[in-house]
């Protein structure tokens, strides 16, 4: 036995992604494959473009269905 207190440790608060060990699944690389090539980005964004604000109202604009930048 060790003579004395142990000191309490503080662990972590936040897990950075970078630490996770996160892997793509196979399923879902099949689907964007199949989603890609029949170009399904684009048919959203023609679809889903009535929607938008074109920034006339004060609004901020949204995000088109397919962008991946965050602003």
């Amino acid at each position: 036995m060790a003579l004395g207190k142990r000191k309490p440790v503080q662990q972590p608060l936040f897990v950075s992604t970078a630490v996770l060990n996160v892997r793509a699944h196979p399923f879902y690389d099949a689907v964007n494959k199949v989603l890609e090539s029949h170009h399904f980005d684009i048919f959203a964004e023609e679809r889903c473009s009535k929607f938008y604000d074109d920034g006339s109202r004060g609004g901020r604009p949204g995000l088109a269905p397919g962008s991946t930048s965050a602003v």
